[in-house]
């Protein structure tokens, strides 16, 4: 991961097959706001603005992904990688949750 200046960071996603790294890389305007290791990989949490959220895990011993994971857009014929609400952020499916982070909570509902 290196940050590239502003709110732009770049993320190298990919995954081991027949050991070898089959890779690309992203540049993504996100800020990080909080990240934790556990003894298999790390978990960065970006901020995307207005309540969207990237996951970015980087497995040590078989690649790396970022979340939402990459899905193809019907309208566009294209490819998107999504964002998740910080309600999803927030239930992250890991060992550990991330420290210095709490979604919103609408109080009025």
């Amino acid at each position: 991961m290196e940050k590239t200046g502003g709110e732009k960071v770049e993320v190298l996603v990919g995954v081991v097959l027949h050991d070898e790294f089959h890779s690309k890389r992203l540049r993504l305007e996100d800020k990080e706001v909080d990240a934790y290791d556990t003894g298999e990989s790390r978990h960065v949490l970006y901020e995307c603005g207005l309540g969207r959220y990237r996951i970015f895990v980087s497995r040590f011993d078989d690649g790396s992904k970022i979340y939402p994971e990459l899905k193809a857009r019907e309208e566009a014929g294209g490819l998107s990688y999504g964002f998740l609400t910080p309600e999803r952020a927030a239930r992250w499916p890991h060992k550990e949750p991330f420290g210095r982070f709490s979604p919103v909570e609408d109080v009025d509902e």
